[in-house]
């Protein structure tokens, strides 16, 4: 059964990025992959026509960076859900921490 981890969510830069996060859950199975599944939305309540990313980071006990993965769209409709998977990580993660970016 998968390990449920705390997940912090940076709201600064998903202000940043015109994008909010409404739900996010990360899963660690214990084999070397965590499992992130989350919800955003734009913040206007309107399409976005550019890019946009959704960055995600693990973290071991330490507060040291063990892994990092990220998922992106074209273009961002009102409502998007996404999956990232960080995998062949070097030990157990305590927590993960999920933010947007976009590039300018």
């Amino acid at each position: 059964m998968a390990e449920k981890l705390p997940v912090q969510i940076d709201n600064d830069m998903a202000a940043l990025a015109g994008i909010k996060l409404e739900a996010c859950a990360a899963y660690y199975n214990g084999d070397d992959e965590i499992r992130i599944l989350g919800e955003a939305v734009t913040a206007n309540g309107k399409s976005i026509e550019d890019y946009r990313e959704m960055q995600a980071v693990a973290y071991d006990a330490d507060g040291d960076i063990i892994g990092r993965s990220y998922t992106n769209w074209g273009s961002f409709q009102i409502r998007q859900s996404f999956e990232i998977y960080i995998d062949e990580l070097p030990c157990d993660p305590v927590r993960v921490r999920v933010f947007p970016s976009k590039s300018d």
